[in-house]
Parts: C-alpha cells; sequence; structure tokens
C-alpha cells in the first residue's frame, strides 16, 4: 500500500479507491467517507469524515457500526458520536481496515 509523504483530500481520495470499499462524496472542503467493513464484520459499515487542517488532512471516524449505507450517511449528516480527528499518517497506522497482519475472529457465546 503506497502512502503518499504529504497528503491532500484528492490524493486521499485516490487512496481510498484504491485500498477500500468505500462510498465518497465531497462536500466544500470536506470530504464524507463509509466504508464496507465486511473483512471485519459482514453487514456492517463505517463512516468519516476528512478536512484540510492548516497544511495535513485531518480523520474523523465515527464511533458507531453502521448496519446500512443510509444509516451511515445519515449519521455524518450530524456526526457527534466520534473518536478526535487525527492527522492522516497517523490515522492510516491506526486503521485496520487494510491493516496487514490484523486477524479479526468471531466470538460466539
Amino acid at each position: 500500500m503506497q502512502i503518499p509523504k504529504k497528503m491532500t483530500l484528492p490524493l486521499f481520495i485516490t487512496w481510498l479507491r484504491e485500498n477500500l470499499q468505500c462510498e465518497l462524496s465531497k462536500l466544500g472542503q470536506r470530504l464524507e467517507v463509509i466504508i464496507n467493513a465486511d473483512n471485519i464484520e459482514p453487514g456492517t459499515f463505517a463512516a468519516l469524515y476528512a478536512e484540510m487542517q492548516d497544511d495535513q488532512v485531518m480523520v474523523c471516524e465515527l464511533a458507531n457500526t453502521f448496519y446500512s449505507m443510509e444509516e451511515a450517511r445519515t449519521a455524518l449528516d450530524d456526526p457527534t458520536d466520534t473518536y478526535d480527528p487525527v492527522p492522516f499518517h497517523q490515522w492510516v497506522k491506526d486503521q485496520y481496515w487494510t491493516a496487514s497482519g490484523v486477524k479479526v475472529e468471531k466470538i460466539v457465546f
């Protein structure tokens, strides 16, 4: 996975399209992203938005798991339960949708 040294919103769009199954929409200077999280939990979606802050892309993930794209899209309209925004390079190190070596094990009770 190629990670640009200097990230911009247009480069982030390209990076997302190359590395994740997701739906993207740009509203002014804000990029909204709904990620198909089937590799983590089948039938689920994650949502985030990104904005430029000074010279870096800041990524803010919504804390909830969504069970439809529509539910995720609605949550992006008024995001209330979010993790703190982080710079792209920190986010990409911490995120798990494309992380190699991460194994998700379903636990059945």
